[in-house]
């Protein structure tokens, strides 16, 4: 059975998409796909493409993650 996928387009700004385009020199085709997700600007582009630690999200969020630690540890130390 074939799928076919159907998805609403999206507006999004062309004066968005063509700064966007031009400030990372990227085909506009990657440059939707940003705008799409979110990263609209070239600075959220720059901190997208070269995050660096500060911009990760505290992983102890994650329901259970004291739990997942301690399982680890204890992994480790039964080797």
């Amino acid at each position: 059975m074939r799928k076919k996928w159907i998805k609403e387009e999206t507006f999004v700004d062309q004066q968005v998409l063509d700064e966007l385009s031009t400030k990372l020199t990227c085909p506009p085709v990657i440059a939707k796909l940003l705008v799409l997700h979110g990263i609209d600007t070239p600075v959220k582009a720059e901190i997208f493409f070269h995050p660096s630690i500060e911009d990760l999200h505290d992983p102890f969020l994650f329901k259970d993650m004291d739990k997942v630690v301690e399982r680890i540890i204890r992994a480790v130390e039964r080797k």
